[in-house]
């Protein structure tokens, strides 16, 4: 058995190995994330490894967004650079395999051709700089059974992403502008999980060996657009724009397929077309829709249980959020903590009332009740009041659309329409110019 350590748990890579962990049973799986993990912090990461060993290493974490890094390149580089340094010297030291998550930022974008891994790197912005210095770091240190994954355009069914993001404007907006210059591939998360599982065994080089990795395939970002929009019948016209049309503080690549031949040959693994990994995912956002309407059943069974006791019915509901954070209030992690929290409105005030579903709590008991005025939880009440019917999807989680139809008409009925920034809530804004990236920051490894 494998004792294998991933930092990023939380990350869109780190869940989708999390979710696949099941099936490599032969494996003992750690995940850690910044809480347990700080990368920034190299003092507590020595400390950590004199007190854990493991067999190998996967580095899922990073910092990844992409313009805030023009301006905070410092920790951009401890993240993306001087921890990467360090933990190869400390899978060096401990005798570990070591897979690193790297990126097609590392290239200038000015190719005509798929980058192979032995060109020349070029990044053009902060981010693509402190990545290419954590790969020439771990090059420095020269250890066995080192491996750096370069990929590109990463989404996943975790997180926020590309997909998510258009999944959501699609669904408010009848148009968008999306970039069609810049070319590359999407790459399914869980695939590339996938191959770092498998391949994982099989890494015996002696010295530090440079892969890419994505789906097969080329599109551009209007074309990924178009793709998700089609697969998901959702109707919102997609018209193209150009990346000086949309200005960003970092440079993108405006070319950044990467050639797999390497990792196909040396490892035999098989890559997925992009659309049908994309199908892929779709399906899983639409399990987790279905689980989202089982949750919102659930609550709504224990409302009409609890509601005479606690002096609300259905009919005092605004809007219901599923996550685990509503203004400070935070309980626990992962779905076994997923629970709707009601918001109502009653005799003047705003109550917010937290139904768990978490298996640590009796079925049917209530966490909590919490009832304020103007003045307490500012942040919560603010939510309230800027409540729009266009984005209730995005606030409710990904609930299904008979659900979604049917809360829209309870909001309709008891929210009193709102003034925020010269528009009426439930006024349409039909046009968004979008430019991908800043979708998707940590989707980019």
């Amino acid at each position: 058995m494998s004792n294998i350590l991933i930092t990023g748990a939380n990350g869109q890579l780190g869940s989708e190995i999390h979710a696949l962990s099941a099936s490599y049973p032969q494996h003992h799986f750690t995940f850690v994330e910044r809480s347990a993990f700080d990368l920034g912090n190299l003092c507590k990461m020595e400390d950590f490894f004199e007190t854990h060993a493991f067999d190998a290493l996967i580095n899922c974490g990073a910092y990844t967004a992409v313009d805030k890094a023009q301006s905070d390149e410092e920790m951009a580089n401890t993240l993306n650079h001087r921890s990467v340094s360090l933990l190869a010297k400390i899978a060096k030291k401990q005798k570990m395999t070591f897979v690193h998550i790297s990126t097609d930022y590392v290239f200038d974008g000015k190719n005509h051709r798929p980058y192979l891994e032995t060109d020349p790197t070029d990044p053009q912005g902060v981010y693509g700089k402190t990545k290419r210095d954590g790969e020439n770091a771990i090059l420095a240190v020269n250890a066995p059974n080192t491996v750096i994954i370069r990929t590109s355009w990463v989404y996943s069914s975790f997180g926020n992403n590309f997909v998510k993001t258009m999944l959501r404007l699609g669904g408010e907006r009848e148009s968008l502008g999306v970039i069609f210059d810049q070319v590359g591939t999407p790459t399914y998360a869980r695939d590339l999980a996938q191959a770092i599982l498998d391949i994982l065994p099989t890494i015996t080089n002696t010295s530090p060996e440079i892969y890419h990795y994505s789906n097969e395939g080329a599109a551009s970002w209007y074309d990924f657009a178009q793709a998700i929009f089609e697969l998901s019948s959702v109707e919102c016209r997609v018209n193209p724009i150009t990346t000086d049309q949309y200005p960003t503080p970092a440079v993108r690549p405006h070319y950044s397929l990467l050639d797999k031949t390497k990792i196909k040959n040396d490892f035999g693994i098989t890559i997925p077309y992009w659309r049908e990994s994309l199908k892929h995912c779709l399906a899983k956002i639409n399990e987790a829709q279905d689980n989202h309407f089982d949750i919102w059943n659930t609550a709504k069974k224990k409302i009409a249980k609890k509601g005479d006791i606690l002096g609300f019915n259905e009919q005092d509901i605004l809007f219901v959020s599923i996550g685990q954070n509503i203004g400070y209030e935070t309980f626990g992690k992962g779905d076994d903590f997923l629970r709707p929290v009601i918001v109502m409105k009653k005799f003047g005030k705003y109550s917010f009332l937290g139904i768990p579903l978490s298996s640590k709590i009796k079925e049917g008991e209530f966490f909590y009740k919490v009832q304020f005025k103007n003045r307490e939880n500012t942040a919560l009440l603010n939510q309230i009041k800027t409540f729009d019917t266009r984005r209730v999807k995005y606030k409710l989680g990904y609930l299904g659309k008979t659900q979604f139809e049917e809360l829209k008409k309870i909001v309709a009925e008891k929210l009193t329409p709102l003034t925020r920034g010269g528009a009426r809530v439930g006024e349409n804004h039909h046009n968004c110019t979008l430019n991908p990236s800043n979708c998707q920051e940590d989707a980019k490894p």
